[in-house]
Parts: structure tokens; sequence; C-alpha cells
């Protein structure tokens, strides 16, 4: 199971190489958003580490692909979440549907910190905004807490690579993949 993962990532990673590689960091980081279990730190410690100079740019595009993904998993849990529940039930096991009920409660509430905070935190991007659209929370109010949370998480990693070097790439990629691998292998990747 976690070879498939390794897989993934490496041929990420090799997408470095190509000229296309901001494109595929941004479609990386616009899929993690919505179910992809590829991390964008995956590609962003790297490319921030071979172009130092670039960071704010590789910032900027991963933050605008994960919330164009954001939206989507907003829009189901807005618009669609009662066609959706028992297919996410099935190919995402680890989800907590009460969980996601409990946050949605929160942000119905107008709770914006938490949403901003949520979306800093090591909690999965894709169940804050899947929270958010059931709690009905407005896409304006989503869109500040995303840029908010996961954008200042998102550049202060990018600076801390840029200007930490190699070194801290390693450390950082190793602690990425063990996480990534952990969590996959608790919930599994969902049906054949």
């Amino acid at each position: 199971m976690t070879q498939w993962i390794r897989r993934l990532h490496d041929a990420s990673v090799r997408s470095l190489e190509t000229p296309w590689a901001l494109w595929v960091f941004a479609l990386i980081s616009f899929g993690n958003s919505i179910i992809l279990p590829i991390s964008p730190y995956f590609l962003l410690v790297p490319m921030c580490c071979a172009h130092p100079r670039r960071w704010l740019l590789y910032s900027v595009v991963c933050i605008v692909a994960s919330t164009l993904g954001g939206y989507v998993m907003w829009g189901i849990g807005f618009y669609a979440w009662t066609g959706f529940e028992s297919l996410a039930a099935q190919w995402w096991p680890s989800l907590n549907l009460s969980r996601v009920t409990e946050l949605s409660r929160q942000y119905r509430e107008g709770a914006f910190w938490t949403m901003v905070l949520a979306a800093a935190s090591p909690v999965p991007y894709k169940v804050v905004a899947l929270a958010c659209g059931l709690g009905q929370v407005s896409l304006w109010d989503f869109t500040w807490a995303t840029f908010l949370g996961r954008g200042v998480r998102l550049m202060a990693t990018a600076a801390v690579v840029s200007y930490g070097g190699p070194r801290v790439r390693a450390m950082l990629e190793k602690i990425l993949l063990q996480r990534k691998i952990k969590r996959v292998g608790e919930s599994g990747p969902g049906p054949a």
C-alpha cells in the first residue's frame, strides 16, 4: 500500500525536471484539496531548494490552486452533500462524519478564526473545505480563511526551506512522507 504512495511521490518529484513543473505542481495542489493523497509540500520543498528566489511564486501558485480545489469540496458540502455522503464514507473510510458535522456547526456559528486555524493546521484541507460547505459558510469567508490559514502556512514553509537549504529539505521530506504513509496506511486508498 505504501509503495503506490512512494511511486506517486517519486513521479511527482521527477516532473520537476520538465518544463511543466509549475503546472504539475498546480495540478497536485488542486488535486490534494479534493482527494489526491500527495501533499503539495512534497513538491514545494524541492522546488524552493532548487530555486530559492522563486519561493513567493511557488507559494502563490500553491495557494491559488489549493483554494480552487477547496472550492470543489466546499461546493460538494454546500450544494450536494446528501448525494455524496455514502460515496465519501465508502471511498474515505478515515473520514469521521460526526467530526465533519461538528466542524460545520462551528463554522455555521460564525467561527471565522476556527476556519483560519483549521486551514493552517495539519487537518486535511479537503475536510476543512467540506465542513465549510456543509456549514453553509459563505464562499467569501471561506476564501479569506483559506488565504489566511493555508496561505500563511505555505508561505512560511517556502520561506524556511528557501533560506534553510538542503538540510531543511531533507528533514521536511522525511517528516511529510512518514506522516502521509501513516495516514494512508490507517485508512487505505479506498475501494479497488
